[in-house]
C-alpha cells in the first residue's frame, strides 16, 4: 500500500467516529422530544435567570446550570434551543479528548479512545440532554489539560476548575484531587499548581460565601446534596458503580477497556518517569477519586462519573496504541458496539418520549385554559409540568395535598398522567378544592381545575 492510501486510510480511520457521534447527535436532535425532570429544573432556573419567570433552582442544584441554559431560553426555550448547547459541549468534550490523548500518546491513541467514548451508551444517549455531567466532565478534562501540557497554564486550570464545580458541585472533590495528584506528580510544575489552586479557590470564593449565608456553612450546600443522595449507608454508590460496571454503567467494550485503563494506570506507578506515565498516572488518581469519593457520599447514577470512565479509557487507549495488534481488537471492538449502541440509544430516548407524553399534553392543556394568567398546579412531577404548563407547581405527597401553596391562587390545577415517574394517588381528585375534569385529549393524561378558592391553610 503506498504511503497516500495509507494517509486516506489514517484519516478515514480519525473521522470516523466523528461522523458516528454527529449521527447519532443529530437523530437525538431532530425530534422534539420532550424534556425530562432534570432538564425541566435546569430549564426552569434558565428562565428565572433570563426574566425572572422560573422558580430558580433547589438548593442543590448547581447555580451555573442557569448560565449553560440560558442560551436556549433566549432562543426561545424549545426543546432543540435547549439541547443544541449542551450537544456542542458534548463535541467540545470528544474534542478535547482527542487534543489531550494525541499530544502525549499519539494519534492512533486518540482514535482508539473517542471511537471507544462515542460508543458508550450512557454517554450517547445524554450527548443531547441539557444536563451537567457532560459540561462538568469537560471542566475536569480541561483541568488536567491544562496543568500536564507541554507548559502549565495555571489560569487556564483554574478557570476550567471553578468552571466544573459551578456545573456540578460535586466536582469540587475530584478538583481537589486533580491538584493534589498534580502537585505530587509534576514536581518541577508545583509553582504553577499552586498558583492554579489558589485562583480557582478565589474564584469559587462567591460560592462559600453565598453557601454561608444561605446554610450557614462554607460547604452547606455540598453537604445539603449529600443529604438528598439516594444511599441507603455510606459506599452505597461505590457497590452501585462496582456492580453495574460492566453493561450499566459503560457497556462490555467500553467496561472492559476502562477495567483496563485502571491496570496500566496503577501499573505507570512501577515505571521510570516520563510525561506519558506522568499522564497516566494522573488521569488513573483523578479517575480513581472520583469513583471512590462519589460511591462513597453519594449514591448517584452512571453519568456522575463520565469523567473518570472517559480518563481511564484514555489511559487504556495509550497501551492499546502501543501495539498494533491490540489497537486493530480495539477499534474492531468499538466497531461492533457502534450499531447496537446507536440502536439503543434511538429506542432509549423514543421511549422517554414516549413515557413523557401524557404529561406534557395535559400541561399543555392547561397552558391553553390558564390563557396567560398566573397558576398553580399540583402534580407528582413539578419540574417538567411546571416548564409546559406555565404554572407554579407544587408537590403532591402521600395521600394528600398542601393547600397552602393555592391560598389566594387562581386558576388551580390537578395534573396526573400515565409515564411520570411517581402516579398520583386517585383519592387526591376528591380533595377540598372541588376539582372539575379538565379536557387533554389525550387517553392517558387527566388534569383538573379547582372550582373553590382556598382562603385559608384551616380544613
Amino acid at each position: 500500500m503506498g504511503e497516500a492510501a495509507v494517509a486516506r486510510r489514517a484519516r478515514a480511520l480519525a473521522l470516523t467516529p466523528w461522523a458516528y457521534l454527529l449521527v447519532v447527535l443529530a437523530l437525538a436532535l431532530a425530534p422534539t422530544r420532550p424534556l425530562g425532570h432534570d432538564e425541566a429544573v435546569y430549564a426552569l432556573g434558565a428562565r428565572d435567570l433570563v426574566d425572572g419567570g422560573g422558580d430558580g433552582l433547589p438548593l442543590h442544584r448547581s447555580i451555573g446550570m442557569m448560565a449553560a441554559a440560558a442560551p436556549g431560553v433566549l432562543a426561545g426555550g424549545g426543546e432543540l434551543a435547549l439541547r443544541l448547547p449542551f450537544a456542542l459541549y458534548a463535541l467540545a468534550y470528544v474534542g478535547l479528548i482527542a487534543a489531550l490523548t494525541r499530544r502525549t500518546f499519539g494519534a492512533t491513541a486518540a482514535v482508539i479512545a473517542i471511537a471507544v467514548q462515542v460508543t458508550i451508551p450512557e454517554f450517547s444517549w445524554r450527548a443531547a440532554e441539557a444536563l451537567s455531567d457532560i459540561p462538568a466532565a469537560l471542566g475536569l478534562l480541561a483541568l488536567v489539560a491544562a496543568l500536564a501540557g507541554p507548559r502549565p497554564r495555571p489560569i487556564v486550570a483554574a478557570a476550567a476548575a471553578a468552571a466544573a464545580c459551578y456545573l456540578r458541585y460535586a466536582s469540587a472533590p475530584v478538583v481537589a484531587v486533580v491538584m493534589v495528584a498534580a502537585f505530587v506528580i509534576y514536581p518541577e510544575r508545583r509553582r504553577a499548581i499552586v498558583i492554579a489552586a489558589a485562583l480557582a479557590l478565589a474564584l469559587l470564593v462567591p460560592f462559600f460565601v453565598w453557601s454561608r449565608a444561605i446554610t450557614g456553612s462554607v460547604l452547606g450546600v455540598l453537604h445539603e446534596g449529600e443529604r438528598l443522595a439516594r444511599r441507603d449507608y455510606p459506599g452505597h454508590g461505590l457497590v452501585f458503580y462496582l456492580r453495574a460496571w460492566p453493561v450499566r454503567l459503560a457497556g462490555p467494550v467500553a467496561g472492559l477497556i476502562a477495567a483496563a485503563g485502571v491496570v496500566v494506570g496503577l501499573a505507570a506507578w512501577r515505571r521510570s518517569v516520563d510525561p506519558a506515565v506522568q499522564l497516566r498516572r494522573l488521569l488513573v488518581v483523578a479517575a480513581l477519586g472520583q469513583i471512590v469519593l462519589l460511591g462513597w457520599r453519594v449514591h448517584g447514577e452512571a453519568r456522575f462519573i463520565t469523567f473518570a470512565l472517559t480518563a481511564l479509557i484514555v489511559v487504556a487507549a495509550s497501551w492499546l496504541a502501543a501495539a498494533p495488534a491490540r489497537a486493530r481488537i480495539a477499534l474492531a471492538l468499538a466497531a461492533v458496539a457502534a450499531v447496537p449502541s446507536a440502536v439503543w440509544t434511538l429506542r432509549r430516548l423514543d421511549q422517554l418520549a414516549r413515557d413523557r407524553a401524557p404529561a406534557v399534553v395535559a400541561a399543555r392543556a392547561i397552558a391553553a385554559d390558564r390563557a396567560g394568567r398566573p397558576c398553580l398546579v399540583y402534580t407528582t412531577e413539578p419540574p417538567m409540568v411546571a416548564w409546559y404548563s406555565g404554572c407554579r407547581a407544587a408537590q403532591v405527597d402521600g395521600w394528600g395535598l398542601d393547600v397552602r401553596p393555592a391560598i389566594g391562587v387562581a386558576p388551580v390545577y390537578l395534573l396526573d398522567a400515565v409515564g411520570l415517574r411517581f402516579r398520583m394517588p386517585g383519592a387526591v381528585a376528591a380533595d377540598r378544592l372541588g376539582w372539575a375534569p379538565l379536557a387533554t385529549g389525550h387517553p392517558r393524561a387527566w388534569a383538573w381545575r379547582a372550582t373553590r378558592a382556598v382562603r385559608s391553610a384551616a380544613p
